[in-house]
């Protein structure tokens, strides 16, 4: 088996961008990224045989038959558990000058940070954060889009935050996804200042050829303009809740991702879900979320030296 240790990391935060960000980069001629988007390698802490059932039936977890392929069908999220396997994810890698995958649960792993650097010292770190208040709206939404929840958002959170097991495959984790100063801290101490590359949501979203430009220089690629058709991950209500809540619960979701061609899943999805009478927050909901997190995002501005006062207010 051909050998090649990617080089860099794209780590979170869930909900920040990550799933647009891996797709400009995988248009990058010189930038290589893994075909599982998120391998999930390094969160050794997570134990798939935890997951929930539910989670279980939504998550795509990558065997023997799917690394027989050649080459390797695109997937969003797996956790692969074997080196070798991991490893594979890369066989296809060329004369590329950034090799990488983006796996959001490295961000929130107590272990990923020093895996990560056991396996390549010289690695690059590229985060993405987000207001963590509208992180866990976004998280909320999502939840609503594939029928996981019915309840309104502050009741959802709070049954989530004071759930007694909890973990990730196992909870939600709407508030401790947004905890990034503790998270961050565990990368400062694993790898130096210039080896890690914290950028924010609201910078993409407003000026993404300079963002992207940046991204570039620090993975020592050309500054090439950002390749994007489309958008991710968006926002929508199933039209059909009950169809929705079935397809979910009973893994047919999970099966249908996994045989049923993209373009076609695509048309099924237009016809399946509405962005019309979207759930916005209150004012009492921003509140009652930002209580979580004000403490920590002034750690997040002391450790990225970036004023986040914005999200404070």
């Amino acid at each position: 088996m051909k050998i090649v240790k990617p080089n860099f990391f794209l780590i979170g935060a869930a909900k920040s961008g990550t799933t647009a960000l891996s797709v400009m980069l995988g248009n990058h001629p010189q930038v290589y990224i893994s075909p599982i988007k998120e391998p999930n390698f390094f969160s050794k802490d997570i134990d798939i045989s935890s997951f929930s059932a539910e989670y279980r039936k939504i998550t795509f977890l990558a065997g023997d038959d799917y690394f027989r392929q050649k080459p390797l069908k695109k997937e969003h999220l797996s956790f692969i558990r074997q080196e070798h396997h991991y490893y594979a994810l890369f066989e296809e890698a060329g004369d590329e000058t950034a090799i990488g995958e983006c796996s959001t649960s490295y961000l929130y792993s107590q272990v990923a940070a020093r895996e990560i650097r056991n396996f390549n010292p010289e690695a690059k770190i590229l985060v993405i954060l987000r207001n963590p208040v509208n992180r866990a709206f976004s998280h909320y939404q999502m939840a609503l889009k594939y029928g996981l929840t019915n309840l309104p958002l502050t009741e959802e959170v709070e049954r989530d935050f004071k759930q007694q097991e909890k973990g990730w495959g196992i909870s939600r984790l709407y508030i401790e996804l947004g905890m990034y100063g503790s998270q961050l801290e565990r990368y400062y101490q694993c790898f130096s200042p210039h080896q890690v590359l914290v950028l924010f949501h609201e910078d993409l979203i407003e000026n993404q050829e300079d963002t992207f430009k940046k991204i570039c220089l620090f993975l020592e690629v050309d500054p090439l303009k950002p390749e994007l058709t489309g958008s991710y991950n968006e926002a929508a209500l199933p039209r059909f809740p009950w169809l929705n809540k079935v397809l979910t619960y009973s893994g047919l979701r999970k099966l249908m991702k996994e045989n049923i061609p993209e373009k076609t899943r695509k048309r099924l999805s237009a016809a399946f879900f509405t962005r019309e009478n979207l759930p916005k927050m209150s004012n009492d909901e921003k509140e009652f979320l930002l209580g979580f997190f004000k403490e920590d995002i002034q750690k997040t501005a002391m450790l990225t030296g970036r004023n986040l006062d914005h999200w404070l207010s």
